[in-house]
């Protein structure tokens, strides 16, 4: 099953066993802001507070799309370890403001992803 969802912000692509997401709005012929596919049952998007059913063309316009995409485990990496990075930021903030301690694991597995982030 091939799917992908965008919602104003993240592209996670679902591509046979391979999940892949970016910080990415993938460029289609039609407007949206976001964007719900998976082959077997959802064809949807929003569009300005619209929502619209996917046409076939634009089915097949998104599945070529999904099709295309080739996984970058580098950029993978980058974003995963990005993405969990700004979720613990919140327990770096609490140590400043109220001096309570992050985690011992959480402050390895910062600095894991930190060290995991390749720089262009």
């Amino acid at each position: 099953m091939n799917s992908l969802n965008y919602d104003f912000q993240q592209c996670n692509i679902r591509k046979g066993d391979q999940t892949l997401s970016a910080n990415i709005k993938p460029e289609f012929s039609f407007a949206y802001d976001e964007l719900a596919y998976d082959s077997i049952s959802v064809a949807k998007y929003q569009y300005e507070n619209s929502e619209y059913i996917l046409t076939e063309a634009e089915i097949t316009e998104v599945e070529d799309y999904i099709a295309s995409v080739t996984p970058d485990a580098t950029a993978q990496t980058n974003m995963e370890s990005l993405v969990y990075l700004a979720d613990t930021d919140w327990y770096v903030t609490r140590l400043v403001e109220t001096g309570v301690a992050v985690p011992a694991d959480v402050t390895t597995a910062r600095t894991a992803a930190r060290l995991a982030i390749v720089s262009a």
